[in-house]
């Protein structure tokens, strides 16, 4: 017997949810009425797009893109509720080990080919065969996956799965059209979409890319028809084109800036589901300070993350406590002192390693992202009082990204951004990019992990995961800063171009004209 799991009952949507008031409690600046569709938005990001295959790397432009190109089977909500988006309903089998998931109807891609189940086993197989940043942590306990018909797909689990349906929400398990890319080598520079939007005009590594609103999208048109993506490297660049009027939406502003834009700007932080960490290099030599524990545990207690907050970004970063950004249950804030500085507890640590009298150690960080190389500054004069001489060492996206897949760094400032079990699957279980880009393998941290993430009570899970949390604060693989938050800059109502929960993060996202409508007028949420 299936019981079912989602329907296809109108929620409470992701526009709702997240357009409210600001959550800093400033109002936003009063917006003269919109004539909808909006014809054209420009938004700017801080990196080119380079890729947008999956199976390789997802850097922000990739991430932002892909959810606004592909389609995937469910949602996810503000809350991390999932609803449906390609799929009409998902119904689970008692032992939890089936998954059947029907297609809505009349689903077709932006070239009018029809959207199958056989599309959505593919999209699982592929990244099966060849596993990309994602598979481990998100497609692993699926053992198979078949399409009995063209409009139902059922995922056969290895053990039971309550993320399914998150993993069946994230850009991982986008759909697209089997017969193409097994067709066409370049697929993914020109692909069609089931999702709201679709590309137009891109040439990897441009500074610029289109993209058009999907007349076929199963959620019906778009408040925005076109949008034009920008890579604006330059934070201060960004806020001169924002304040100009030349950019309708930043993603990540400066927090300095905020103060001085324009009052048809609205500025706002935007939480990003994910913490800013000091990442360690543990593929160093043994004889290296950072390989010994007690010197990460000190490093951790002589950062000042309140300090961080303020004078990196801006106060909108709360200081972190723990492994993981507040909220989610599975979060245990059990780093000591409550994540204040102790200068006095990491010399105690200190002293005790063959390090007391300081070493040399260099920092890298990401110096295209608002507020990180000020982090890592910041950093840089804390451990000064423990007699550690930081070098600061700022670096394009695309270079810090790859000394971490090679293991060319000794410190990096960093930040992970994901779905609660994700977080913690992402940076210690092996096959998933943090865990190879740290080198940190704990047997029975991992072990942990995994059966938290196969378990089928909620209250084990959480036990299990916070058991996890305080054998890694033992090894400090990582040291938490503080909650990642961006601040958003926009000229466009937050009811039409709005910040969803679109892991591994929130990232930009569109209303449709019924969703306006349905906000406009709840009573028609039921047509």
């Amino acid at each position: 017997m299936l019981r079912p799991v989602h329907s296809a009952v109108l929620l409470c949507l992701v526009v709702l949810l997240a357009c409210g008031p600001a959550d800093d409690g400033l109002p936003g600046p009063a917006r003269e009425p919109t004539e909808l569709p909006i014809p054209s938005v420009t938004i700017s990001l801080s990196s080119k797009l380079t890729n947008l295959d999956i199976l390789g790397s997802a850097h922000q432009p990739s991430i932002v893109t892909l959810y606004l190109i592909a389609g995937q089977l469910f949602r996810l909500n503000h809350d991390w509720s999932v609803e449906p988006e390609l799929a009409e309903s998902m119904e689970v089998s008692g032992d939890g080990l089936t998954a059947a998931v029907s297609l809505k109807e009349g689903l077709v891609y932006s070239d009018g080919t029809p959207v199958t189940s056989r599309d959505v086993v593919f999209a699982y197989t592929r990244n099966r065969d060849h596993p990309g940043p994602y598979f481990s942590i998100l497609l692993e306990p699926i053992r198979q996956v078949e399409a009995p018909d063209s409009k139902t797909v059922v995922f056969h689990l290895k053990e039971p799965y309550l993320d399914l349906s998150l993993a069946l929400a994230h850009m991982a398990m986008g759909i697209h059209p089997r017969s193409r890319i097994e067709e066409d080598p370049e697929y993914f520079r020109h692909p069609v979409s089931s999702g709201p939007y679709v590309l137009k005009e891109w040439t990897p590594g441009a500074s610029k890319w289109v993209i058009e609103a999907n007349p076929n999208y199963v959620r019906g048109p778009m408040a925005i028809e076109r949008i034009e993506l920008m890579a604006v490297p330059d934070p201060t660049s960004r806020v001169l084109q924002l304040a100009a009027g030349t950019i309708d939406y930043v993603y990540d502003l400066p927090v300095t800036a905020r103060a001085s834009l324009p009052a048809e700007v609205e500025a706002y932080p935007a939480p990003h589901n994910g913490q800013y960490h000091v990442a360690f290099n543990g593929g160093l030599p043994d004889s290296h300070p950072l390989r010994n524990a007690q010197v990460r545990q000190a490093i951790s207690l002589a950062i000042d993350r309140d300090e961080i907050n303020q004078k990196a970004f801006g106060g909108i970063s709360p200081p972190a406590r723990g492994f993981q950004y507040a909220g989610p249950l599975e979060s245990l804030f059990n780093l000591p002192y409550e994540g204040k500085r102790n200068l006095a507890a990491a010399r105690e640590l200190l002293e005790e390693t063959p390090f007391r009298d300081g070493f040399s150690v260099t920092l890298q960080a990401w110096g295209q992202r608002s507020g990180w190389t000020d982090a890592a500054l910041v950093i840089a004069a804390n451990l000064a009082d423990l007699g550690i001489q930081v070098q600061v060492d700022p670096l394009e996206d695309a270079v810090a990204s790859a000394n971490l897949r090679s293991g060319g760094y000794e410190m990096q400032f960093s930040g992970l951004a994901a779905g609660p079990m994700t977080f913690f699957r992402s940076q210690w279980v092996p096959g998933s990019f943090w865990t190879e880009a740290l080198r940190y393998r704990n047997p029975e941290v991992i072990r942990l992990v995994n059966s938290a993430s196969v378990a089928t009570d909620f209250d084990r899970r959480i036990e299990l995961i916070h058991r996890a949390q305080e054998l890694a604060l033992q090894d400090m693989p990582l040291v938490p800063i503080s909650e990642r938050v961006v601040l958003v800059g926009s000229r466009i109502d937050r009811k039409i171009l709005f910040e969803a929960n679109l892991p591994p993060g929130t990232n930009p996202m569109v209303a449709t004209m019924a969703e306006l409508q349905r906000h406009a007028d709840p009573s028609s949420a039921g047509d």
